[in-house]
């Protein structure tokens, strides 16, 4: 009796496609805990709220649309006598809608960021010291295709923008800003003429829209 083996091997391949990043819009949140922005519209959105808050971390909530953010970054910079923070949220809702940062009772200087093709925010770094006149976040490790969004300040003089930095909003000693692309360097850079400094980031990664399964089979005799 003569045998016939068949084997079959079906191999199942992901071809995955991703949005690209852009920046939607920018809104000044400087001691305004309560507005209307725009949103922007459709899916894989980010909205960052971001910079130097009270001498107290008492920001006790942040929504847009009564959608909750999350906290990715809270820090006291002793050196510079205020909070950085930094809250992500991926919104359900779209256009104008009221931001409402709650809690606050001093002064801030703080902005608000819309981001489209991304994914929520991830891998949250800071990064602090005195003396210097280029400072840096610390590199939160991006991928090639994501962006970094974060800010800095001093205790002494003006921040500006340096290399892959874009700045979004800010006042005098303290900014927030983005890489405005993909994060190669892997940090923001800022620059200023003296004092200590103090630097936040996070990653925003592409985001995913569509994964499409491919069928390939082998066959053995």
């Amino acid at each position: 009796m003569k045998k016939l083996l068949l084997t079959l091997l079906i191999l199942l391949l992901p071809n995955v496609s991703f949005a690209a990043i852009a920046h939607y819009a920018s809104y000044d949140a400087t001691n305004n805990f309560s507005f209307s922005m725009d949103g922007g519209s459709g899916a894989n959105r980010v909205i960052v709220f971001s910079g130097s808050g009270d001498t107290t971390d008492n920001i006790s909530g942040v929504t847009w649309n009564g959608e909750a953010f999350t906290k990715f970054v809270t820090v006291n910079f002793a050196a510079i006598g205020r909070y950085n923070v930094l809250w992500c949220l991926v919104p359900t809702g779209t256009g104008s809608q009221t931001f409402t940062a709650s809690g606050i009772t001093g002064s801030s200087v703080m902005t608000v960021s819309v981001y489209t093709g991304a994914g929520n925010c991830k891998n949250n770094v800071t990064n602090s010291g005195s003396g210097a006149t280029s400072i840096i976040t610390a590199s939160p490790a991006p991928a090639s295709t994501s962006w970094i969004v974060g800010g800095g300040g001093n205790d002494a003089s003006a921040i500006s923008a340096g290399s892959n930095t874009t700045m979004r909003s800010g006042a005098s000693s303290q900014g927030q800003a983005d890489s405005n692309g993909v994060a190669s360097p892997t940090a923001l850079n800022f620059t200023h003429s003296s004092g200590a400094w103090a630097t936040y980031a996070v990653e925003i990664p592409e985001a995913v829209t569509s994964i499409i399964m491919s069928f390939w089979q082998f066959f053995d005799y």
